[in-house]
């Protein structure tokens, strides 16, 4: 059974991937199964070709922080939801289950990245705050290349009318709600938010790579949504570029 997804397949000298849930729960929750969970992601890392020892993870808090990892980093950083390093040999993860895993690689600079998307993440503007600390460390806006890995759909994305409002502040528009929608039930396409973003800050159109699936309608995904909970297992994405000189 497939328990992988590849990003940026297309690009030469970066290794991107997302698992799928048949490779098990990636999620540490500071519980008795972290053991388990540490297994599942030395497994899935060591199939993919990349040494553990070499990982650093996120515990995301649906926020807006992004890290700059090197060697040095410690192995696991608390409240972060986006990770970037130009290290090669250093590989970068953070879960997501509907959340969208978006994936970030400068190919001239060398400066890759990735983060968790969630729409709470989103309005805080997780997405712009990647780029711009890639910016800080040598990377081009023109020269980035983005890959968003599955996420829920707005099919699937549901909201009330107030609460939108509400939570989204200047997303509440007609341009990102299906037309279908009713005050009781709007769908909200997280996705296009996050793509005018991207465009806002001059990240060229053309750069920009999206995807279909939708983790909730999908069972070889995780959907925090279709287990009616934030804590339910989680993906695993992971990102770094080879040190082909050991």
């Amino acid at each position: 059974m497939n328990k992988v997804i590849p990003i940026f397949a297309q690009k030469s000298g970066v290794s991107a991937v997302l698992s799928l849930s048949s490779a098990g729960n990636m999620k540490l929750r500071d519980s008795d199964e972290d053991s388990a969970t540490i297994k599942n992601q030395k497994t899935f890392l060591s199939d993919t070709g990349i040494d553990y020892e070499d990982f650093v993870y996120a515990h995301v808090a649906h926020g807006e922080e992004v890290a700059v990892i090197d060697k040095n980093s410690p192995r696991e950083l608390r409240s972060v939801d986006a990770l970037i390093t130009r290290t090669k040999g250093v590989f970068v993860g953070v879960t997501v289950a509907d959340c969208f895993p978006v994936y970030f690689y400068d190919l001239h600079a060398r400066v890759c990245g990735v983060a968790h998307a969630g729409w709470r993440g989103t309005v805080k503007g997780i997405i712009p705050h990647t780029v711009e600390k890639m910016v800080e460390i040598g990377a081009k806006k023109e020269n980035i290349f983005v890959e968003f890995g599955p996420g829920i759909s707005q099919a699937n994305f549901e909201f009330h009318y107030a609460e939108m409002i509400k939570e989204f502040g200047p997303y509440s528009q007609d341009r990102y709600i299906d037309a279908g929608s009713s005050l009781d039930k709007i769908t909200i396409d997280l996705q296009a938010i996050l793509s005018d973003q991207l465009e806002k800050i001059d990240v060229p159109l053309k750069n920009i790579q999206y995807c279909k699936e939708c983790t909730f309608a999908d069972e070889k995904f995780f959907s925090a949504r279709r287990h009616h909970g934030d804590s339910h297992d989680a993906m695993l994405a992971v990102i770094g570029m080879k040190d082909t000189s050991r």
